[in-house]
């Protein structure tokens, strides 16, 4: 009889769990549902307007987001320079702790200069810095403006001694697969980096701080006391498969956030079939902070189809999971920290990079299960658009969610986060104008104490890139 009981008992435990899945998933699906009239009728909508312009498919270049001006103007041996102009809108409302809804209007004037020296094959230094200035056009609460920044976005010298070897110093982008764990393409990191790289391998060593060097040119920058060496060995198999090792060791000195980690990590990129691409991302971490052993773990992995048609239609499926903690205070925190290195931006197969776990509510991957569908269209060389729909569920309900776009704790006992909807139009002419449309949408869930109002972004940005007059 006891036997059976506790058989019956398991049973009991194992339908209650089933059930909460079940439950989870039938959440994800009814949300997801709800966008789906939107996301059709908005890529009908592009798809109609661009066709036309390009009757036949003929796949089409990538383009680089976020890349630094091009320096076209050549003003001596070896020497060129360029720049652009632009300037970005936003509105903001998002829900803060005391309950209430803040909105913000802001625009952001911004001009960028680039400076290049290049003897091809041996030596290259560049430099671009970038002028902004904040201006709130309104706000809801008490906010201030930002003063004049002049920021020195980029700033480095690259030696090559060989055609595979290189060394690199200073402030400079970082070859990092959609900037999960080192790369950042917005606030670049300071590093020394060493890299050899063959047709089929690559070995890369680097020593990377945050703010090493000013950023703000024109004010007293608070420079930070973090080291963190990096070491990456990759390896091609044909076109089908890369596959990559990391290992990234944080001693951070900065007062008040002292810790010592150690992150490794596997990584795998490939094609299937032709028009498949997948992804697969895997990190674990150690160490020690405040008083605590860190064991946490992260991934993320995903698929991409892209259609051989006009237009080159895409789908996209991805899942990613950082790791919580599910006893707070016995000593051992097992909540995923990511490396504060990346910015979670990547772009799926347009010519738009944007925050791929969502722009609203801008989450860390910490405590988090990230699920997520897109869809896209590359209507020409120089535009397309994203329609990204994430689901939010946390891991342990006895933890909080870990978000820069949100001001609101969880409370528990419900892990329904909610769930956000992101339409991303980008055309991009590096020889003239840029323009990107953004529109986001958080919506929060039942894990929340009180009814919120939904989290809304909206951008525009325009961009005129200087280039010489053709004839």
């Amino acid at each position: 009889h006891t036997h059976r009981a506790g058989i019956r008992q398991h049973g009991k435990g194992f339908r209650q769990a089933a059930f909460q899945e079940y439950s989870r998933l039938s959440i994800m699906l009814r949300n997801l549902l709800a966008w789906v009239p939107v996301c059709g009728a908005g890529i009908a909508n592009a798809a109609q307007m661009g066709a036309a312009d390009l009757p036949d498919y003929e796949p089409v270049q990538v383009v680089i987001a976020d890349a630094p001006p091009t320096t076209p103007f050549i003003i001596g041996e070896r020497w060129s320079m360029g720049g652009n102009f632009g300037a970005r809108i936003r509105y903001d409302r998002s829900a803060q702790d005391s309950g209430n809804t803040a909105e913000a209007v802001t625009l952001l004037p911004q001009g960028q200069f680039a400076l290049l020296y290049d003897d091809p094959g041996y030596f290259r230094f560049f430099t671009s810095i970038k002028a902004a200035k904040d201006v709130l056009v309104h706000t809801s609460h008490s906010q201030s403006a930002r003063d004049m920044e002049m920021d020195l976005d980029e700033f480095y010298a690259r030696w090559q001694s060989t055609p595979a070897l290189s060394v690199t110093l200073g402030r400079a982008r970082m070859t990092d697969s959609r900037n999960w764990i080192y790369g950042n393409s917005e606030n670049k990191n300071d590093s020394l980096q060493i890299l050899y790289r063959d047709r089929r391998r690559t070995l890369q060593f680097s020593i990377i701080g945050k703010d090493v060097f000013p950023r703000d040119l024109m004010a007293a920058d608070v420079l930070r006391e973090s080291v963190n060496l990096v070491g990456v060995y990759a390896q091609s198999y044909m076109d089908a498969l890369r596959d990559s090792a990391i290992a990234l060791v944080q001693d951070d000195e900065t007062p008040g956030k002292k810790a010592d980690r150690r992150y490794a990590g596997l990584r795998a990129r490939g094609t299937l079939l032709g028009h498949f691409r997948y992804w697969a991302d895997t990190i674990f971490l150690r160490g020690r902070a405040s008083g605590q052993n860190l064991r946490a773990n992260a991934f993320d992995t995903g698929l991409v189809y892209t259609a051989p048609v006009w237009s080159e239609p895409r789908v996209v499926l991805s899942y990613a999971h950082g790791s919580g903690d599910p006893e707070p205070g016995d000593g051992a925190d097992g909540r995923f920290h990511p490396t504060g290195l990346g910015d979670n931006k990547h772009q799926y197969g347009g010519v738009s990079r944007f925050k791929y776990y969502g722009e609203a509510l801008d989450p860390a991957l910490s405590n988090l299960h990230v699920f997520t569908v897109a869809t896209g269209a590359r209507f020409s060389e120089r535009q397309s658009l994203d329609l990204v729909y994430h689901q939010y569920i946390l891991d342990t309900s006895s933890d909080a969610l870990y978000a820069s776009g949100f001001n609101q704790y969880t409370t528990g006992p419900s892990r329904d986060v909610g769930d956000s909807l992101d339409v991303i139009y980008g055309y991009k002419d590096r020889n003239a104008f840029e323009i990107e449309l953004l529109a986001s949408f958080f919506r929060p869930g039942s894990a929340f104490a009180v009814d919120l109002d939904d989290n809304v972004r909206l951008g525009f940005r325009e961009k005129y890139n200087f280039s010489p007059r053709k004839h």
